[in-house]
């Protein structure tokens, strides 16, 4: 079951105040995931998959928060500073 859409958009600037806070971490529980195929019991990045429920369908919260993170890192990577900065 899908939320509605104001529901589902309200999720994003708490997911990207916390991939601000947490991103080292967040990476950290990330490449984790990818070289064991499960993440960590205590792993923050549930935290994250869990504020991007509202906006899953599907149960694909997890891959939501996983390009969430891929977004910020790349953005961090290209030198841009905020998050919601554009790229040029």
């Amino acid at each position: 079951m899908s939320a509605d859409k104001s529901t589902a958009e309200n999720y994003r600037p708490i997911a990207n105040a916390f991939i601000a806070a947490n991103s080292q971490r967040l990476a950290q529980d990330l490449l984790y995931w990818r070289r064991k195929t499960q993440l960590k019991e205590d792993a923050l990045f549930h935290e994250l998959a869990n504020i991007c429920l509202p906006a899953a369908t599907a149960d694909d919260h997890y891959q939501i928060a996983e390009n969430l993170l891929l977004s910020f890192i790349i953005r961090q990577a290209a030198g841009e500073t905020s998050i919601g900065q554009e790229a040029q």
